[in-house]
């Protein structure tokens, strides 16, 4: 075989100098190659060792609420709690255990102020939402210093909701004074779309909240579910309604839906009112009614009952 450098021979130096950067330009080129080859081979290697693939959104963690009894459940039972179906295709006939809104000296306080202003006084909600409110709004003073907000609607102690979604005392509207710390009640807007109010539609999850849509339309509406709930509909994308028939399609006391949040982990499953009610017996667990005659079984399972 000849030698490189014969390839060069005869040539005139400008031409042999051509000869050279292309034969050299072709070598990098190569060495390139081989090297991006030898990478890949690594990574798939390396990806086959790996054994099984991360979890995706579509693989559900199994989870199991051992050992069951059979109870039974009233039928009032169908019409309280935090995840009834609350619209105008499913009317709400249940009593609300509502309470007004704290007087303004005892809700969370600012520097010289209540952290919030209520519209009326005889808007309330239960106190389960009220308290999950409060740590709400002390977390979002806390990051911002802002005492602007307004609790606009919620459930009317003395006439009644005046939509469907407040009917249950679990929902509130939030305005805000747009002329900040002028409390000018002639000046006030919803907080959908201020940038300043976008942390609490970022956060509500964390304190049981969720954002819900009134009459399809985007608003400024938060609707307390409880933080198992929120957690569990924020990861999956859903709204209350889609969120209780996705139970009601795809769980049962032996394939419920596992919720992982800050304060413990949580199995949530549907019962229909016809038949058994089945619930563990080895866990505290909370019942709520669908107001479409099923029931939403949520298993606390870091809360094992004593023997």
């Amino acid at each position: 075989m000849k030698k490189t450098s014969a390839l060069f021979e005869g040539d005139s130096k400008a031409t042999q100098l051509k000869k050279k950067i292309t034969f050299g330009v072709i070598c990098a080129s190569f060495a390139l190659l081989m090297i991006m080859l030898v990478v890949l081979i690594i990574a798939l290697i390396a990806t086959g060792a790996g054994g099984k693939a991360e979890p995706t959104d579509e693989q559900e963690p199994a989870v199991s609420i051992g050992d069951t009894t059979t109870v039974t459940l009233s039928d009032s039972d169908l019409y309280s709690g935090n995840l009834l179906l609350l619209d105008a295709m499913h009317e709400y006939n249940g009593e609300p255990l509502a309470e007004a809104f704290p007087p303004s000296a005892e809700r969370p306080q600012a520097a010289s102020n209540a952290m919030y202003t209520v519209q009326s006084q005889s808007l309330g909600a239960t106190e389960e939402t009220i308290n999950a409110f409060h740590n709400m709004v002390k977390a979002f003073y806390e990051k911002s210093k802002d005492d602007n907000l307004i609790v606009y609607d919620a459930y009317d102690v003395s006439s009644g909701a005046s939509a469907p979604v407040f009917s249950a005392g679990t929902a509130i509207e939030l305005y805000y004074f747009s002329a900040a710390d002028a409390q000018d009640w002639s000046k006030r807007d919803s907080i959908q779309g201020v940038e300043k109010y976008k942390w609490i539609y970022s956060n509500a999850a964390k304190y049981g909240f969720v954002n819900v849509s009134v009459d399809g339309q985007a608003s400024s509406v938060f609707r307390y579910v409880g933080v198992e709930h929120a957690s569990a509909m924020l990861s999956k994308k859903l709204n209350p309604t889609s969120y209780v028939t996705y139970l009601k399609e795809n769980t049962s006391p032996d394939a419920p839906l596992a919720s992982r949040t800050a304060s413990g982990n949580y199995a949530i499953y549907y019962i229909s009112a016809i038949g058994e009610h089945t619930v563990p017996s080895g866990y505290d667990y909370t019942v709520s009614g669908t107001n479409e005659g099923g029931y939403i079984i949520t298993v606390n399972l870091s809360a094992a009952k004593a023997n």
